[in-house]
């Protein structure tokens, strides 16, 4: 089930359980290295829509709190990132299903969230573990253009021109 994509001296490899690779030829014949693809931006989505996110504070280690009943969160959702209010928290564990605990991170210019209100339109990044990995790759363009999630089965998403590893909406 691994799907790839090679440029050069560099194949991007896929496969919807495992983050992205990337292999890249060093110097010579025998000069290779493999490893997870560092990326500078993935893009986020909406994949609960029912429940309302509330941060606990806008800067830090916070705790995520979900509305209603649904327990949503689970041990996968460990170390990925969760837009909220503007700002992105890294999630470094689980309370409950309803409770999160994440640090505020960087991301581009923004250093803290905007608020600790409720956000009905926060997202998480698009593949992780929680949600699965690309299942396809390509490159068109100058951008590396990924296809299909086990939970986005039918999500095309591309790389800013000429920078494979900026998936930044706002610049994209």
């Amino acid at each position: 089930e691994i799907r790839m994509s090679q440029k050069f001296d560099a194949m991007f490899l896929v496969q919807k359980d495992t983050a992205p690779y990337e292999l890249v030829r060093g110097r010579s014949d025998n000069d290779w290295t493999l490893s997870a693809m560092s990326f500078e931006s993935i893009p986020f989505e909406r994949f609960n829509v029912k429940q309302t996110l509330t941060p606990s504070g806008t800067s830090g280690s916070i705790n995520l709190t979900l509305s209603g009943t649904d327990n949503y969160w689970r041990s996968s959702h460990v170390n990925s990132k969760v837009r909220v209010n503007g700002g992105y928290v890294n999630i470094t564990s689980i309370t409950s299903g309803l409770v999160a605990v994440g640090t505020v991170t960087s991301h581009l210019t923004v250093t803290s969230l905007t608020g600790t209100g409720a956000d009905e339109g926060w997202g998480e990044e698009v593949w992780s573990t929680a949600h699965g990995y690309p299942r396809t790759v390509t490159q068109h363009q100058a951008r590396l253009i990924f296809g299909g999630t086990r939970d986005l089965p039918q999500t095309v998403v591309a790389s800013s021109t000429g920078s494979f590893t900026n998936f930044d909406t706002d610049t994209t």
